[in-house]
């Protein structure tokens, strides 16, 4: 395969306006795994990343392993925003929304999973 071929490939549409801001705190947040190329002091690799729409206010969340931390970072945002959000809008990246963190969500909270191309 050429180079060319690849690099002059049409790019998909993307949702320009993913909805109405919410008013209330809680209502809608987005969350997404971070990372770089190493481990950070304390034998950080990740970070689950999460901003709520209503007031723009981010919470990151260190973690050590996607495994065991991902569940835990979830139960403190949730015990910081002292709420649980209705809405929860993700990339479904398999990392984040693997099968314990989804289960997790729509088991103990009742969530709305979603992204800006579908819901669930």
């Amino acid at each position: 395969m050429d180079i060319g071929e690849v690099a002059n490939l049409n790019k998909t549409n993307r949702t320009t306006f993913p909805g109405p801001i919410p008013k209330v705190l809680g209502d809608v947040a987005h969350m997404d795994i971070i990372f770089g190329p190493g481990t950070a002091v304390g034998g950080i690799k990740y970070s689950l990343f999460l901003v709520d729409c209503a007031i723009r206010h981010k919470y990151i969340y260190p973690l050590k392993s996607l495994k065991t931390d991902l569940i835990p970072a979830l139960q403190q945002f949730i015990k910081e925003i002292n709420i649980h959000p209705k809405v929860l809008r993700t990339d479904f990246d398999y990392k984040l929304m693997g099968s314990s963190v989804t289960f997790f969500c729509r088991s103990q909270y009742s969530n709305r999973i979603s992204s800006s191309n579908r819901s669930t």
